[in-house]
């Protein structure tokens, strides 16, 4: 996938989104800011509006229409009904807030010069790579679900593109692709097949033409294994035992492909 496809286009001193993490996509997942950033770009206009004072423009702050979304998602809708002047429940609803940001319930979209995670390249996958969190952003609670949330994404988009891809019905699929497993066809009153001189229009070896080189013939094949590399892995975060087999199953079929069958 290209750099323009997996990022969305952000400029510098654009305006900070307030968004549910479970409403984020990967293309999105480098402008996720840190919990620090996030807060101080939500602070101030939150304790205005639990205040019920106007909320200005700012470019520099999220907009009043995403902030008042985040108030209902954490309070319901009980702080419109009246204002917070008491500083003690004020701080206590503050603080209610900004749980929300650090345990990854929300996050904010912004430009920021450190990004919680890095592209890695994997032909392997159908985005061709994966958003991957930063070290020092594993130990962070709203790292972790941002983690958790971008491998969720990865997985249900490869269980839609194996399904798509992979037209057989389960029991016949796995026959099929099972090591141990033949598949006999009942031929009935069928004549025997005679190999004969118009079978083939001519010579036999016309036949292994359509082959490929001993170099070509390697790369398919090294290209094949890294695929079943990554078949398990995406078994594994599955734990769906059937996902291994559609995988490999279309991993065998860009094989051959490869190959010129």
């Amino acid at each position: 996938m290209s750099a323009a496809k997996r990022l969305r286009t952000r400029t510098f001193g654009s305006q900070p989104e307030l968004i549910r993490m479970r409403d984020l996509e990967p293309e999105d997942a480098s402008w996720v800011s840190d919990p620090l950033a996030a807060w101080n770009a939500i602070e101030s206009k939150a304790r205005a509006a639990l205040m019920h004072r106007n909320i200005e423009f700012d470019s520099g702050h999220v907009s009043g229409y995403q902030l008042a979304e985040f108030l209902d998602d954490t309070f319901d809708t009980s702080w419109r009904r009246a204002p917070v002047y008491e500083h003690a429940i004020r701080v206590n609803r503050l603080e209610a807030l900004r749980h929300q940001i650090d345990r990854g319930r929300w996050v904010v979209l912004g430009w920021w010069k450190r990004q919680l995670v890095e592209w890695i390249e994997d032909p392997g996958v159908p985005e061709g790579g994966r958003w991957q969190l930063r070290p020092r952003w594993r130990s962070v609670e709203n790292g972790s679900a941002l983690e958790r949330h971008l491998n969720e994404v990865s997985r249900r988009r490869w269980r839609e593109t194996v399904r798509t891809s992979t037209p057989l019905s389960d029991e016949p699929f796995r026959a099929q692709f099972d090591a141990g497993s033949r598949v006999s066809t009942p031929l009935g009153d069928a004549q025997p097949f005679e190999l004969g001189e118009s079978s083939v229009g001519g010579d036999v070896m016309d036949i292994a033409a359509r082959g490929v080189g001993e170099a070509q013939e390697a790369e398919c094949y090294a290209e094949y294994e890294a695929r079943l590399e990554s078949c398990k892995l995406y078994a594994a975060m599955s734990s769906d035992p059937y996902t291994y087999v559609s995988c490999k199953a279309n991993a065998f079929r860009l094989y051959n492909q490869c190959r010129g069958y």
